[in-house]
């Protein structure tokens, strides 16, 4: 049985959670254990408590993208993967599927060293910042909800 984690920041509540979660209900448990992670208390972690759906609180004082400049990127990537990669291989994690832009990053890099599989669910267009092309080459897989986000 493979393990999915779903990392989401947790301070926000959107249709794109909406639908990981719809997602996540209708894998099939014969092959995949969803691990839900939460890096922020928020609406979100409301939102799971009351629908009764399990996760695991990860609290993470900053992550990729929080703040701009390249020192304070470079940090939160160093930060970042030191706590994730830990996480990953501890929970055994096979493939880790992100729902956005601040959670691309942020689980990008901890999936190239521990040597996971990640699978972008993108649902806006890409920002235009270099860091994001680069990490784009990371994902075994780039999903995206339409032909105008694709191209």
């Amino acid at each position: 049985m493979k393990k999915i984690c779903f990392p989401f920041l947790g301070n926000k509540l959107g249709g794109s959670h909406k639908s990981a979660i719809i997602l996540i209900r209708n894998l099939d448990r014969s092959f995949f254990k969803p691990i839900i992670v939460l890096h922020s208390n928020g609406i979100l972690k409301k939102f799971l408590d009351k629908q009764n759906i399990k996760y695991i609180f990860l609290p993470l004082k900053n992550f990729v993208g929080k703040k701009k400049g390249y020192l304070n990127i470079f940090f939160s990537i160093i930060y970042t993967t030191l706590i994730l990669s830990k996480f990953i291989l501890k929970n055994k994690i096979s493939i880790i599927h992100t729902n956005d832009v601040s959670m691309h990053l942020t689980w990008a890099i901890p999936s190239l060293v521990t040597f996971r599989k990640l699978i972008w669910h993108c649902r806006i267009l890409y920002p235009k910042w270099r860091l994001f092309k680069v990490f784009s080459y990371f994902p075994k897989k780039i999903i995206c909800i339409s032909k105008f986000v694709r191209n």
